[in-house]
């Protein structure tokens, strides 16, 4: 018969000893991490995040009146020019270089701006302007943290980019490829950990890639 191992040092029939909780072994002496309180301080940096956002947006709403100007407009003819007559190879808005050689390579921002217009009017441009804008940042900082990064460390680069994107700018084309820009840059750090074809084919689509 197999007898049971001996408990040495312990009165195996006294009641404390049948009732006493079974202790982990500790690994390398150090105490058990405290998982609540660490996501709790996740948590509230992330909610830090949410809230510089916020309030990015906030500000360029109640800017968005004095943000309409000279692109913006031009932008809306361009746009019209493209919806009427299809991509232009040549000058045709401007006196000085009229008929010369020319690429638009904002026709898809462009034709995006006037088709808002034409759905509902200047403001709906405008306000769209100010989603994309935010959505720069906040896109590039959930990046960071899904490629490792701690909202921790994420927060203080959010915080100096943020106050630079509040500065009013007008409603212009170039926001339109604030996402695009932190897709392509996501879609290339990780292929970088992990090669696949999605970053070949980024690389490949890129201007010069």
């Amino acid at each position: 018969m197999t007898q049971a191992p001996e408990l040495h040092g312990k009165n195996v029939s006294s009641p404390e000893t049948v009732l006493a909780p079974i202790e982990a072994p500790s690994r390398g002496g150090d105490p058990t991490p405290d998982r609540p309180g660490r996501l709790l301080l996740a948590d509230r940096h992330r909610s830090f995040l949410a809230l510089i956002g916020a309030c990015i947006v906030a500000f360029l709403l109640s800017a968005l009146p004095l943000v309409i100007l000279q692109d913006t407009w031009l932008a809306l003819v361009d746009g019209r020019q493209i919806a009427d007559h299809g991509i232009p190879h040549h000058v045709v808005l401007t006196i000085l270089g009229h008929g010369h050689t020319w690429i638009d390579q904002q026709w898809l921002a462009q034709l995006c701006m006037y088709g808002l217009q034409r759905l509902g009017g200047v403001a709906l441009v405008g306000v769209v302007n100010v989603a994309l804008i935010g959505a720069g940042p906040a896109a590039a900082a959930a990046a960071s943290i899904r490629l490792g990064a701690s909202a921790r460390s994420v927060l203080p680069v959010f915080l100096a980019v943020g106050v630079i994107v509040a500065l009013p700018d007008e409603v212009r084309t170039q926001a339109y490829a604030y996402p695009l820009f932190v897709l392509t840059v996501y879609l290339l750090a990780a292929d970088s950990r992990r090669p696949s074809r999605r970053g070949r084919a980024t690389l490949s689509s890129t201007p010069g890639g």
